[in-house]
């Protein structure tokens, strides 16, 4: 702010009708503070508005299921691409525990890759345990988990589908399998899985085949 020393000045500039320059000073600067209220207060306003939109867009989360149901919100597929899906599925579980190597074959991408995560080994850090398709098949051709059908304990999950692309989970007493599933043409296919293996069940399953 300017100081005026002569007051004489001041006083004669206001005798003329001319503001004093430190009268000048305060009023450029009630303006300039008048004018900054102005804009916090409309700057405020956006932002409260701009907060009401988001919020009335908000829609709460739904509690989780893990049966199974229709369509997950967000999903791209149809009811009946959804059916096709868990039919695939059950094809690749279900064939297994049959022992119809056809049946698990038809769920499966030729170029399939499964794989469980094995942690540190002596040849590899990130050690994996693989399995192609062919290896898979001749697996179920053998009847390594062929089941009688009054045991079977199993269930398919569609965890998200957004065009050609879907996420499965499988389940049952020896292993959970994630798939990422593909569309080609009207067929789902497994195109890679990362299952894991229950210790405990398998331990049992393991005893009870050696009887």
């Amino acid at each position: 702010m300017t100081v005026i020393a002569d007051q004489d000045i001041g006083a004669n500039a206001a005798g003329k009708g001319i503001l004093p320059l430190q009268t000048y000073d305060e009023v450029y600067s009630m303006r300039v503070n008048r004018r900054v209220r102005k804009q916090r207060w409309f700057i405020g306003l956006f932002v409260l508005l701009q907060s009401s939109c988001v919020l009335a867009d908000v829609k709460p989360n739904s509690s989780p299921d893990h049966g199974e149901k229709p369509i997950e919100l967000g999903s791209s597929a149809s009811p009946a691409e959804h059916a096709a899906i868990l039919a695939t599925c059950f094809d690749y579980i279900d064939g297994q525990l049959e022992g119809d190597p056809e049946r698990v074959a038809r769920a499966l991408h030729p170029d399939l890759a499964k794989r469980a995560a094995i942690g540190e080994t002596n040849y590899e850090r990130f050690a994996l345990r693989r399995m192609s398709k062919e290896e898979l098949v001749g697996l179920s051709k053998q009847g390594v988990l062929k089941t009688p059908k009054k045991d079977w304990s199993r269930s398919c999950k569609v965890l998200d589908v957004m065009h050609s692309a879907a996420s499965v989970r499988l389940e049952t007493p020896w292993f959970v399998d994630y798939f990422h599933m593909g569309q080609f043409g009207d067929k789902w296919l497994i195109v890679d899985a990362l299952w894991y293996s229950k210790p405990a069940q398998n331990a049992a399953r393991a005893a009870a085949t050696e009887k």
